[in-house]
């Protein structure tokens, strides 16, 4: 009696352990899949931005962009507050007209070692790191200048937002690319730095050269999300921007 007792609940732990697995696999099939969906859902966005900015005529272009230089000359990082609520994203009708190439994309970046490809949109409210990456309100929009340091987010770990959660396997020497309308310029990245979430001062200390920087950001370690990590890129083939680089 005591045998068949036994037995039946050996059963009972095999049937519970087989249903554990089926469900833990069938999570894992769900957010693949999701996952999959999601990438080709960000890959139309930024093929149909690309497409679009890249195919308006030189003049607006142009337009475009000076507006962006005129933006990225009277910033000051060293007043910047960095407030990137939504409410102060709103309120700044200047950057959020300044480059955007349609439905609030400035650009996109590209980084084929990690087979990651995001839209930028402007500002990093958890709302907008939902939708893909973001450029941190307070610095450079990505043109490229010497001294310009732009700053762009994303999620990592989280279920609805995985798009940077491979950034920290990134290493010195290799390129993402940034897309800004419709070119596509490399940055090869020269530092990775781990931060407190409110050290704003390591983002002021990028200034302090005169080389042009775009900077990878996201949490750190994944799903602690106790520090930050900036990914610093500087230009892959030696291109500072529209000027020295458009053609």
């Amino acid at each position: 009696m005591r045998r068949k007792k036994l037995d039946w609940f050996t059963i009972a732990l095999l049937v519970v352990g087989i249903l554990m697995v089926v469900c833990s696999v069938g999570m894992w099939i769900h957010l693949v899949s999701s996952q999959v969906a999601t990438n080709n859902e960000l890959n139309a966005i930024v093929k149909a931005s690309d497409a679009k900015a890249g195919s308006w005529p030189s003049a607006k272009q142009e337009s475009v962009l000076d507006a962006a230089y005129e933006y990225n000359k009277k910033l000051d990082v060293r007043a910047s507050d960095f407030d990137n609520s939504k409410a102060a994203i709103n309120a700044d009708t200047d950057y959020l007209n300044a480059l955007d190439t349609g439905n609030g994309v400035m650009a996109s970046v590209y980084i084929p070692s990690i087979s990651t490809r995001v839209p930028v949109y402007h500002g990093t409210d958890d709302e907008t790191l939902l939708n893909g990456a973001g450029h941190m309100r307070g610095t450079d929009l990505p043109t490229g200048e010497k001294g310009t340091v732009s700053v762009i987010a994303g999620h990592s770990g989280a279920v609805e937002g995985m798009f940077f959660t491979r950034v920290p396997s990134l290493k010195t020497g290799d390129l993402f690319y940034v897309t800004v309308l419709g070119k596509e310029f490399s940055y090869r990245i020269t530092d990775l730095i781990t931060v407190n979430p409110d050290d704003t001062d390591a983002i002021r200390k990028l200034y302090e050269s005169d080389k042009a920087k775009v900077v990878l950001l996201t949490c750190t370690p994944i799903s602690v999300n106790t520090h930050r990590l900036l990914v610093v890129g500087e230009p892959g083939s030696g291109c500072s921007g529209f000027s020295s680089c458009a053609g």
